[in-house]
């Protein structure tokens, strides 16, 4: 199932950049997308990702 992106940044998600490899997994998956567990150091790496983003653009 694909839904339209409502969210703010909606314009600035590039088709060939992070959307277009988040559809490229869920449509290769044969499990439904609640049961997705990425491993701990993915999880981990981006934690530590958004940390850092969030540090760099504060108000």
């Amino acid at each position: 199932m694909v839904r339209k992106n409502k969210t703010a940044f909606r314009p600035s998600l590039d088709p060939k950049g992070t959307l277009s490899s988040i559809l490229t997994i869920k449509l290769a998956s044969t499990e439904p997308a609640h049961k997705y567990e990425p491993a701990k150091d993915v999880i981990r790496k981006a934690k530590s990702a958004t940390w850092e983003y969030n540090k760099a653009h504060r108000k």
